[in-house]
């Protein structure tokens, strides 16, 4: 279940990434980095949820099927694709403003 969801996590990152590259005017800086990050990422989802989760055996309580130590590495995995996706979130939200700026200019500004 874990390779399943890196794989789907992968693909959307990648997707997202060849977006803003393109966003961005094929800039090989802009592709380096997100390439680096992803790379981390992958890293981080391998050390953390490719482990095997192990199953809690409280019976009281909410039943998450989780342990403590097993929840703590799927958070540290899903809390570093939020950060990537943030930064790809705030690279077309930049560029985006760079447009709006551009565009306006060009139209004589608010008409």
């Amino acid at each position: 279940m874990a390779v399943l969801v890196t794989v789907n996590q992968v693909l959307v990152a990648v997707l997202m990434a060849l977006r803003v590259y393109a966003l961005y005017g094929c800039s090989s800086r802009v592709l380096g980095s997100m390439v680096i990050i992803e790379a981390a990422n992958v890293s981080i989802w391998a050390l953390f949820v490719g482990q095997e989760p192990t199953v809690s055996q409280s019976t009281f309580g909410c039943q998450i099927g989780l342990s403590y130590d097993a929840s703590k590495r799927s958070l540290a995995a899903w809390v570093a694709m939020f950060a990537y996706d943030s930064i790809i979130f705030a690279l077309t939200l930049m560029k985006h403003g760079e447009q709006h700026r551009v565009l306006k200019f060009a139209h004589g500004g608010c008409q």
